[in-house]
């Protein structure tokens, strides 16, 4: 948890013990969500042999329950690979209790120090069940291989729809 993060559940916490309840709740969620995103199987695909020297990710939830979210990815591309960039893909609709989770996906943006940092995206659900969907972000250049064994992406975006009261 980051340290605004924290800052803004200790402040809560001053206004008293039903409110610091929701709010760390509503917090822990968050935490759960982001980190269920970034475990998912198929979140950063890898070409055969590559593989991800370290993943940093940092969240802050903002007054108005916004989800801002930062990932640093030290992608390692291994002998087989192509090398022209990552995919990375984000849950934006899943089974919820008897409802759906929807987040909301926005302000998407990448950087890198060292490989192009164009991007697209696209939202796929699943064939037999629309109740699974995912936005995939295409990070890279076709027309550009990557010479360096590693490359650094940091990709940021905002969710909405990830707090539950």
């Amino acid at each position: 948890m980051s340290s605004s993060s924290r800052l803004r559940v200790e402040q809560t916490c001053r206004r008293g013990v039903r409110g610091w309840f929701g709010r760390v709740g509503a917090v822990l969620v968050a935490v759960v969500l982001v980190v269920a995103g970034a475990l998912v199987p198929g979140v950063a695909r890898a070409q055969t042999g590559d593989s991800v020297d370290s993943w940093d990710t940092t969240f802050t939830v903002d007054t108005d329950g916004l989800l801002h979210v930062s990932e640093t990815i030290v992608w390692r591309f291994g002998s087989s690979s192509g090398r022209h960039g990552i995919k990375r893909t984000l849950p934006t609709r899943e089974p919820f209790d008897k409802k759906d989770a929807v987040y909301d996906i926005s302000d998407v943006s990448v950087t890198s120090p060292d490989a192009s940092a164009e991007f697209t995206t696209s939202t796929d659900c699943e064939r037999d069940n629309s109740r699974s969907c995912l936005e995939t972000l295409k990070i890279g250049d076709a027309n550009t291989r990557i010479t360096s064994a590693t490359a650094t992406y940091t990709i940021g975006y905002t969710v909405s729809g990830a707090l539950r009261s």
